[in-house]
């Protein structure tokens, strides 16, 4: 097999220590953010794509994914890769919610089918994701998991166009399928039976805001303090819980539903936390306006709806991109 032209950009480093693309469930500060280097790269790559796989520090990014999987992520690495594979007019750069990884994905597939035009997803916590593009990070567009990222952007004056609401979301608890006392209402998250809950953390991932405000409004956030290990976002927390990291993880239903050997506890009362709304933007960082308008576009019709419904979210397209 041969080497990934991507590989040709980096440093090998990360051949001589695999353990560079392994994800881990702990919450990094932005002073750690701060270390993004090439030698955080490591790429895998079969006959038909590459994969770009990208760990930094403790953080576990989610990989930038093409529409045949190439992955970049960060405004460091998206310069280094982009000086190595230079730019194209057909491609759309899109920050989006790890919680939309399964469905954008599809969704950048078939928009790819459709009009030729390669769609490169950065999968991540969204408050991060948003400091990027302020920061000057090339995003054509941004899908967040919640309003407080795109407000960010809207303050810094960095959105052309939006914010649009996509789809809604509910949050769950998700234990091991074998887990022998599994809560049977978000109190019992505080009982002996649980010794640790995973949730990202609320700095850098809309999910974990709203279980704060969730825990908060019923009283708990503060008793359950020194058992909550937070994540960089919600895929995350999802694997810890998948792999007996914690004893249980506050998740989006959505998420809940791709993992495996799960539990799904229905116990977090909806009207304990502020709706969970995905809107999506163009931003001025974008050189391809017309473009980016029209996978926005793409994003509220009747066909990307019904994706967006079988993988569990609400659509709520209730208005028209442009208005």
């Amino acid at each position: 097999m041969s080497a990934s032209p991507l590989r040709l950009c980096a440093q090998h480093e990360c051949e001589k220590n695999p353990s560079l693309i392994k994800e881990s469930g702990a919450s990094p500060t932005l002073r750690e953010e701060e270390k993004l280097s090439p030698a955080s790269i490591a790429t895998a790559a079969n006959s038909n794509n590459h994969t770009l796989l990208i760990n930094v520090g403790l953080q576990p990014w989610r990989a930038l994914r093409r529409v045949r999987m190439i992955a970049v992520l960060a405004l460091p690495l998206l310069v280094f890769v982009a000086a190595c594979t230079g730019t194209n007019e057909d491609e759309l750069v899109v920050f989006a919610a790890a919680s939309l990884t399964d469905v954008l994905t599809e969704l950048g597939e078939q928009y790819g089918a459709e009009t030729r035009t390669s769609v490169i997803f950065s999968f991540g916590g969204s408050q991060l994701l948003s400091r990027q593009i302020v920061d000057g990070a090339p995003a054509d567009l941004m899908i967040s998991a919640g309003r407080q990222p795109i407000d960010l952007l809207e303050r810094e004056q960095v959105v052309e166009a939006g914010p649009f609401d996509l789809v809604s979301n509910e949050l769950v608890v998700v234990t091991r399928s074998g887990f022998s006392d599994p809560p049977g209402e978000v109190a019992d998250l505080a009982s002996e039976s649980i010794k640790n809950l995973s949730i990202p953390d609320p700095n850098l991932a809309p999910a974990g805001a709203y279980a704060r405000e969730s825990l908060t409004s019923l009283g708990l956030w503060e008793a359950l303090a020194d058992k909550i290990v937070p994540t960089g976002d919600v895929r995350a927390s999802l694997t810890n819980a998948e792999r007996g990291n914690t004893d249980a993880a506050i998740v989006y239903r959505t998420d809940a539903v791709s993992g495996s050997d799960l539990q799904i506890l229905d116990i977090i009362p909806p009207d304990s936390h502020s709706p969970i709304v995905y809107p999506v933007v163009v931003t001025t960082r974008t050189k391809r306006p017309e473009a980016a308008r029209r996978f926005a576009e793409f994003l509220v019709g009747e066909a990307a709806g019904k994706i967006f419904a079988r993988y569990g979210f609400t659509p709520l397209f209730n208005k028209q991109v442009g208005q």
